[in-house]
């Protein structure tokens, strides 16, 4: 926490981990969300901090699969935060959680994951993600409000970097998810 016109920070948290991976830090007028994590990405940690009480909760932890490891990155909007879990191998759940009441849910899973499609989005009350189905790629948005999910075709099998704002949306997009190029 540092303050910009007094030039004053204290410190809000520290890493349990040795050697220690704090990552992902989000922040918006009512919360400050981050992911600790040990270097190698085994063990992993959500947390927020209510910026009105400056108390701070984990929200979850996770541990890697043996000889595996993990990125566990959420994104912040609102009240809200979204992440993906891989609590298996090649098996992984989009996950949401309201920082205001603790309500955990799932709200879909990855038919392909793999690290190009790792990460989601926020935005206007609607969470985003990437996958592959059939060949095809896709968009998924799910509607907070409405709990209603939509499949919208992507232009290629792969998209990465996604983020989206006033119907639009922006993406990296490849053919083959090995080659970045």
């Amino acid at each position: 926490d540092h303050n910009i016109k007094t030039k004053e920070y204290k410190v809000i948290f520290e890493s349990q981990y040795s050697e220690a991976a704090v990552q992902g830090t989000m922040a918006n007028e009512n919360w400050v969300i981050w992911t600790d994590s040990d270097i190698k990405s085994y063990y992993n940690n959500i947390y927020a901090l209510k910026r009105a009480s400056n108390k701070v909760s984990k929200i979850i932890e996770y541990e890697a699969q043996e000889g595996g490891y993990m990125i566990v990155a959420p994104y912040l909007s609102g009240n809200y935060i979204s992440w993906l879990e891989f609590k298996e191998i090649n098996v992984a759940k989009v996950m949401l959680c309201d920082l205001q009441t603790g309500e955990m849910k799932e709200i879909g899973n990855l038919n392909e994951p793999s690290f190009y499609n790792t990460f989601v989005f926020i935005d206007d009350n609607r969470v985003l993600w990437t996958d592959s189905l059939d060949g095809k790629g896709y968009y998924i948005l799910y509607d907070i409000n409405t709990a209603q999910t939509q499949w919208i075709e992507a232009p290629y099998r792969y998209t990465k970097k996604k983020k989206m704002t006033n119907g639009l949306i922006y993406s990296i997009n490849f053919e083959d998810y090995q080659d970045w190029t």
